[in-house]
């Protein structure tokens, strides 16, 4: 893994499929929600939706909004939000969370907990292209302020943050993981293991940091063209 690795993500897609096949959506019928707005149409204090939007949320307290042109929100589980607004083709999916797509075009938002007491949050906001994508108890991930930003969380409580700036990426994969990349463009991190933390940007750009372990740290920055690799536990490595 480099500096070149790419922020965009292919598999959000049949990750949103899955998701969705998941929770029965795929085949439920829409009479089985708690609300549904389409197109305006159907508009409740839980399901909102503008004229080319499409809102659903299905489960005690959930509520979806889709008030953005051709935007899609979809709340499942009890007490999930989602939103998808702003302006145009944005998407957001909670599972047991909050998902927030807004001000931006082309934004994803996917929040997906197995627990209905742990929701995970996802926040793809203030830009474009932008995705942020929650998988796991209490999971966070926010893209945004920027274009083409990419945060991903796996596991319990990891945290994946990229963006004020664009083409950067995070990935948090473990419990407690956190993953930084901003302030900058063409950042890349990774935290692979349970409270790792990486971080790359922080006033720069083409930056990249990437840790393997347990309880260990990588930072790469301010500055440019930095680059961090550290597998091992209880360690800490930087550039510069």
């Amino acid at each position: 893994m480099d500096r070149h690795i790419r922020g965009s993500i292919s598999f959000t897609a049949p990750l949103l499929a899955g998701a969705l096949a998941l929770t029965g959506l795929s085949t439920a019928p829409v009479a089985n929600a708690t609300c549904a707005s389409f197109f305006g149409i159907g508009n409740s204090v839980a399901c909102t939706s503008g004229r080319t939007g499409i809102a659903v949320a299905i489960g005690t307290g959930a509520t979806a909004a889709a008030t953005g042109p051709f935007t899609i929100a979809a709340a499942l589980g009890n007490q999930s939000e989602a939103h998808a607004g702003g302006d145009y083709f944005n998407l957001a999916l909670a599972i047991n969370g909050t998902a927030v797509a807004t001000s931006g075009i082309f934004d994803l938002a996917v929040a997906v907990s197995p627990s209905s007491t742990a929701h995970a949050t996802a926040y793809a906001t203030n830009g474009g292209f932008n995705r942020a994508i929650a998988l796991g108890r209490n999971g966070s991930t926010k893209a945004g302020d920027g274009s083409f930003n990419t945060a991903i969380g796996i596991d319990p409580t990891s945290h994946a943050e990229a963006g004020f700036g664009s083409f950067d990426a995070a990935v948090a994969a473990g419990g407690n993981a956190t993953a930084v990349a901003g302030h900058g463009s063409f950042n890349r991190v990774a935290a692979l293991g349970s409270h790792t933390a990486a971080t790359a940007g922080n006033t720069g750009s083409y930056n990249s940091a990437v840790v393997v372990g347990h309880e260990s740290t990588a930072v790469a920055g301010p500055g440019d063209h930095h680059r961090v690799r550290l597998v091992g536990n209880n360690a800490t490595a930087h550039s510069p």
